[in-house]
């Protein structure tokens, strides 16, 4: 897995994350002696992008960071600021997360730390299976394996998620 961290403009576009993807492509697959990639760049229904060629991609966007996976198996991909404020975390919880997840939050010091930490883990999840936003209330964090947090200096939460 390797990622690749760029910083998005105010009024960012598909193009411009289609044009990071290239970059990110040419460099990784460079760096692993793959043959050249000159397609496109593919997206699903919902909009995930993917390539025609046994790579992966996975896209993940803050208000200013735009970070770019590439790996040779599935994965899904997201961040956050941890530094972000939840003014309706209460809510947004009830409708999205399980009863087990709720408690992890009630139960935190930093609530919104542990309401991001919990979100960032099932945004990874539901890109990987490809269920978006509808099947978050369908997965429980607390219950899957996979997840790896991904330390870092850029005030983020980054969770990545795998099979095993």
């Amino acid at each position: 897995m390797k990622l690749y961290f760029y910083d998005k403009t105010c009024g960012h576009k598909r193009e411009q994350t289609d044009m990071m993807i290239r970059e990110s492509l040419k460099e990784y697959i460079s760096g692993h002696s793959l043959a050249p990639y000159d397609g496109e760049i593919l997206r699903t229904e919902p909009g995930k992008p993917y390539i025609d060629y046994p790579l992966y991609i996975g896209v993940t966007h803050t208000d200013d960071i735009v970070i770019i996976g590439i790996d040779k198996d599935a994965f899904g991909i997201d961040a956050e600021k941890k530094s972000r404020k939840m003014p309706r975390r209460d809510s947004v919880a009830k409708r999205f997360f399980t009863a087990s997840e709720c408690a992890l939050i009630e139960k935190a010091e930093d609530k919104d730390e542990a309401f991001l930490d919990i979100w960032v883990k099932k945004e990874a999840y539901v890109k990987f299976t490809g269920m978006g936003l509808s099947g978050m209330k369908d997965c429980d964090v607390t219950t899957l394996s996979g997840f790896e947090k991904i330390e870092n200096d850029r005030d983020l939460i980054i969770y990545i998620y795998k099979e095993k």
